[in-house]
């Protein structure tokens, strides 16, 4: 598996019902240049298995075990295992384009950047989603923001936990690995219950410098996390004070 160009990062805890959809439209790529990081979060049910299963039929598929620690510390796993020049993350109830990867090798053989942000479609998966919230979720992925970012982690920080015109999701993005790896190290192994994107996000931005966005959507999300309530201007505030700390 030599010249990976993308790693694939896939935490997964109790999937069962859906994992299938997932890994096959991650196998599925029309991009040879990618591996799969599967990081098992201590599944009780039978997730693992079927990871397995794939495993044994796609040697792009590594699966590393872990007690259950949550999706926050599984991606970190995933993320510094990773041998990628960029990682994406999916979670384990969505599913990504068939021609993700090779659009984000296209755009980046001319773009030199840190984070390539692509558009994500939300679906509606079963009729207890009503219909008003997943278009206020499609408005947050939506968010407008010019096409490139070059004015370094204070402009990306301010775009995203100020004026809201870059989402913070974790997914929908592809990383360069050598920052994604730097801003998981330092950041501490705790169990989220919720926003841990934004925790995630606010580190990776601090160690950003450059952005660009392509409007596809590439990324189908089914499931919708209402982690969104952590309060923006004090993680710039924090940011900030920890540069005078320096």
């Amino acid at each position: 598996m030599d010249n990976i160009k993308v790693s694939v990062i896939l935490p997964v805890f109790n999937e069962a019902n859906y994992i299938k959809a997932t890994l096959d439209s991650i196998i599925n790529q029309n991009f040879n240049g990618y591996e799969v990081i599967v990081v098992d979060d201590g599944s009780t049910d039978n997730s693992f298995e079927i990871l397995s299963n794939y495993a044994r039929i796609d040697q792009r598929i590594k699966i590393i075990t872990q007690e259950n620690r949550g999706t926050f510390v599984a991606r970190k796993v995933g993320t510094l295992a990773a041998t990628g020049k960029y990682v994406i993350y999916v979670d384990p109830d969505d599913w990504i384009d068939v021609d993700i990867c090779n659009k984000i090798d296209v755009l980046l053989k001319n773009q030199d950047v840190d984070i390539v942000q692509y558009g994500i479609a939300t679906e509606q998966p079963n009729s207890s989603i009503s219909a008003e919230y997943v278009k206020s979720i499609q408005k947050f992925f939506d968010s407008k923001m010019i096409d490139v970012i070059h004015g370094g982690n204070e402009a990306l920080l301010q775009h995203c936990f100020l004026t809201n015109k870059l989402p913070w999701n974790n997914c929908g993005k592809a990383i360069r690995s050598t920052i994604a790896k730097d801003a998981f190290s330092r950041m501490p192994d705790i169990k989220c219950n919720f926003a841990e994107d934004q925790i995630a996000m606010f580190y990776i931005f601090s160690f950003s410098k450059t952005l660009y966005k392509f409007i596809t959507s590439s990324y189908r999300s089914s499931i919708f996390s209402a982690s969104n309530n952590i309060n923006s201007s004090l993680l710039l505030s924090l940011y900030k004070l920890s540069k005078v700390l320096e």
